[in-house]
């Protein structure tokens, strides 16, 4: 793999349970983006984290520091405004995005992005 794997954990409360999706996949599992990149340029993938419980809750979304600053991370909504965190969800699909910048140093490879969810 490249040079960097951005780990990105978004945290739900335990009592959701399963009814929490991201991409369509339950919260003992992890949504895989894998890009080629060269320096300088941005890359925005979009995910969806459906709320199919009967509550509401805050959702933290918790990513990896880059080293050597050779990226930076945002979390953008449908209407490309940075998400504020935590954020709260009702009984609701979010359409957010996920925008990386590399660094304009960094050579072309391939890098990694993974998101898994997890129960505090």
């Amino acid at each position: 793999m490249g040079k960097c794997t951005i780990i990105g954990k978004i945290r739900v409360p335990a009592s959701v349970g399963q009814a929490i999706l991201l991409n369509g996949k339950k919260c003992d599992e992890e949504t895989v983006w894998t890009i080629n990149a060269f320096g300088g340029e941005s890359h925005v993938t979009d995910f969806t984290i459906e709320n199919r419980s009967n509550v509401d809750f805050d959702i933290d979304l918790e990513l990896s520091t880059p080293t050597d600053g050779e990226y930076t991370m945002e979390i953008l909504d449908a209407l490309d405004a940075p998400v504020t965190l935590p954020f709260n969800i009702t009984k609701e699909t979010v359409n957010w995005k996920f925008k990386i910048t590399f660094d304009k140093y960094i050579a072309s490879d391939e890098y990694e992005i993974i998101l898994t969810l997890d129960y505090v």
